[in-house]
């Protein structure tokens, strides 16, 4: 992706953008601009805002690279430099600052144009004993388990996994906070994925005796979510490239995973390879462990979550996921985003580009750019992009939608509105339990409905087609079938649809 930012204030802006595609791992280039580092240069007031002595630092802890070029030919290698450094894994945003003299400074010669060798990158796969090893260990565990964290849009590598996963009869936990890596419909997927943990992906962690992790995004946490304590008796690989990237200001690095052997790999490759040595080695075998947890996926997936038709039931998230499920099971849809307390079995992932996973950093406000730039990448696909929001994540940055709209775009947004910062209600209320106060206050500071927002008028001042506030489930589902519709004719259309502001079971989880 490339992206221009406006001097100093722009990168201001954008800050909270780029830590989300560095914990996101998303290859991005950004250029920006200073103003005349000659200060004789400087027009009076706006150019002296607008100059810095160090554009990178306000951004460094979080890029992987940075340049300020002082001539047109610095600025092509620093371009060409930066889109290779972008885009090695693990790959991440970099930034490129212009000087406002150089840019408007007349050109004695023209630039000389550089052919860029167009190569790829290397992916790394750890070296040919070490996947040996591997291979021989997931061959002898008795009870195994695949922890699945970052992924590309690969299928050959989502194959691969699959393949992995029924030679050895390893039991598979996907990750809402990661693009869809594996079937969720897989007899062998534990699920529903979601940002904690499962019960059933819990019990089977602390059953197993070799757990594989392929670029695990928080894989200490997991395990001490799941109470694996004892490690003596169990082996724990983990496959990433990750540490290549760590530094001392971020810490989205997570826990550092005890007793576990690292392997440094690029986990989609080495899925790759691994898969294809286990080929050489005879015929695919499915091999379901005996007495796990494992339990068919592709019968559990098509009964209903929540809502089933009655149209006198209330709206609520989890509601909302079985409406969804149902209208889109048989359209070709890439799901942006999900709300926090979003039910991760509500729809089902049989591809890569099903999900596209979370904004990496949990930064709020980040879901409205990522549908539109969603919604651009799609655009000459046969895929309907959907994003499913909350309400304070639609309101921090709803105005992107003008983009969508003026660029034509075919976007669906459907916002799931409590009215509520929900998430820190909860927070609040597990507070005011650890010190004998009031639970009825954790509202305070967090309502969104004294007045209520108008979502659906700030999307029309977009541009955007809109329905809503929709209360009752019929209502929505016949709102949705309309927007289907519109989003296919490159409309963006958005549904603002209330539910109630109440426990689910992750939500649950964590005030407890």
């Amino acid at each position: 992706m490339l992206v221009a930012l406006h001097t100093n204030v722009g990168l201001m802006h954008a800050s909270m953008a780029i830590f989300n595609a560095w914990c996101d791992r998303a290859p991005v280039v950004i250029l920006g601009s200073n103003g005349p580092g000659d200060a004789e240069r400087r027009r009076p007031w706006i150019d002296w805002l607008h100059s810095s002595a160090d554009h990178g630092a306000l951004v460094r802890p979080f890029i992987k690279w940075d340049d300020e070029p002082r001539s047109v030919e610095a600025f092509i290698e620093s371009a060409i430099r930066g889109t290779s450094l972008a885009c090695q894994k693990p790959e991440g945003p970099v930034y490129i600052v212009m000087d406002t003299g150089l840019q408007e400074a007349r050109l004695s010669t023209a630039a000389q144009p550089q052919e860029v060798e167009r190569t790829g990158h290397y992916d790394p796969v750890p070296p040919e004993g070490q996947l040996d090893d591997l291979l021989s260990s997931l061959a002898s565990a008795r009870s195994p388990i695949m922890l699945l964290g970052h992924g590309s849009s690969s299928v050959e590598a989502w194959d691969a996994r699959v393949a992995l996963a029924e030679r050895f009869g390893m039991a598979v936990v996907t990750d809402l906070r990661a693009r869809a890596t594996f079937p969720t419909r897989h007899p062998l997927h534990l699920g529903p994925p979601g940002l904690t943990l499962s019960e059933a992906a819990c019990e089977r962690l602390r059953q197993a005796d070799l757990i594989f992790a392929l670029d695990c995004v928080d894989l200490e946490g997991w395990l001490g979510e799941a109470g694996v304590t004892d490690r003596s008796n169990r082996r724990i690989l983990s496959v990433s490239l990750d540490t290549y990237r760590h530094n001392g200001w971020s810490k989205d690095h997570q826990a550092w995973p005890r007793s576990t052997t690292l392997l440094i790999g690029d986990p989609d490759r080495t899925a790759i390879q691994l898969a294809a040595k286990a080929r050489q080695s005879g015929p695919k075998e499915f091999r379901p462990t005996a007495g796990s947890a494992v339990h068919d996926r592709r019968k559990v997936s098509d009964e209903p979550i929540g809502f089933a038709g009655n149209a006198s039931t209330a709206m609520s998230v989890d509601k909302l996921g079985a409406i969804v499920r149902t209208v889109f099971k048989d359209i070709s849809t890439t799901f942006v985003r999900f709300p926090i307390g979003w039910h991760g079995g509500a729809v089902d992932f049989d591809h890569p580009m099903d999900f596209l996973g979370s904004d990496g950093g949990a930064g709020v406000g980040s879901g409205p750019g990522l549908a539109v730039g969603a919604a651009l990448a799609l655009r000459d696909s046969d895929r309907l992009p959907v994003a499913i929001l909350g309400d304070g994540d639609f309101l921090m940055g709803c105005t992107a939608l003008w983009s969508a709209c003026q660029q034509g775009l075919g976007l669906l947004v459907v916002v799931s509105n409590n009215r509520s910062y929900f998430n820190d209600e909860l927070h609040q209320e597990r507070t005011a339990r650890v010190r004998g106060r009031p639970v009825e206050n954790r509202w305070v500071g967090q309502r969104l409905d004294d007045p209520p927002v108008d979502i659906a008028g700030l999307a029309r001042a977009q541009g955007a087609q809109a329905f809503g506030p929709l209360s009752e489930p019929l209502q929505v589902e016949k709102a949705l079938l309309d927007a289907i519709a519109l989003v296919r004719q490159r409309h963006v259309v958005v549904l603002d649809v209330l539910v109630a502001a109440g426990y689910n079971a992750a939500a649950a989880a964590t005030v407890e």
